[in-house]
């Protein structure tokens, strides 16, 4: 008889908990995501506007309050696309960790030197 059989414990190992779809009460409009693209320079703004025109419901991850207020109000990004308006389904925030538990799918278009922090921190949601 096995160790495993003679403890009256199971050999199989519980299923990972999948990530809590629970939203930050400073991101409420993060529901119902359908993506959410990381960084807010102009390959993903443009990403992001992309995918909002075929009909998404997309997050843009911003590091600057001040770009996601301009974003979410003007619907413009004018440091990194000046003179584009953006689709209004394009919603930026600052709360990464809020927007990753909310999308279920996160694209990341961050400058080089900052991809490895914040895929990092995002694995931990």
């Amino acid at each position: 008889m096995s160790a495993t059989k003679a403890s009256g414990r199971s050999a199989t190992k519980p299923a990972a908990k999948r990530a809590s779809k629970k939203v930050s009460k400073r991101a409420p409009g993060l529901k119902d995501l359908d993506a959410l693209v990381v960084g807010g320079g102009s390959f993903g703004t443009t990403i992001a506007s992309l995918l909002a025109e075929n009909d998404k419901r997309v997050a843009l991850w911003v590091r600057r309050g001040e770009q996601a207020r301009e974003i979410n109000r003007e619907h413009t990004n004018e440091r990194y696309l000046t003179g584009f308006t953006l689709p209004a389904k394009v919603l930026a925030t600052t709360d990464l960790e809020s927007a990753v538990r909310a999308a279920p799918i996160v694209i990341v278009l961050s400058v080089s030197w900052t991809v490895t922090d914040v895929c990092t921190v995002s694995v931990i949601w």
